[in-house]
């Protein structure tokens, strides 16, 4: 009985230790993706500040729907869905912040 006890325990430890190793993979890659957002955001920021263009960005309505739609499926716990509505949101949002930019370096010059 205490040899079956051990073994379930070490079995429990090995197990644990690997969704451990597992969870604290998955908060570094999270970590370094976030870095890198910022990373670029700040970049963006720079190039705006050293330009002298300061851009007020308006997000479209699309975008803004997709949003809404994201914090829905949080609140729903639909994670899965939230993160594509979220990774489509990020790049609509991309690529709109680009376009305005370009927009008020054209209406500079």
């Amino acid at each position: 009985m205490e040899e079956q006890q051990r073994v379930q325990f070490i079995e429990f430890s090995r197990a644990w230790d690997q969704y451990m190793t597992e969870y604290e993979q998955a908060a570094a890659t999270s970590v370094v993706r976030m870095k890198q957002r910022h990373g670029e955001e700040m970049g963006l920021l720079r190039q705006e500040v050293e330009s002298g263009v300061v851009v007020k960005y308006t997000l479209s309505k699309d975008l803004m729907a997709i949003r809404a739609q994201e914090r829905l499926m949080f609140q729903v716990r639909e994670y899965d869905k939230a993160e594509e509505l979220r990774a489509l949101g990020d790049a609509m949002e991309k690529e709109e912040k680009a376009r305005l930019h370009e927009k008020a370096i054209a209406a500079k010059a």
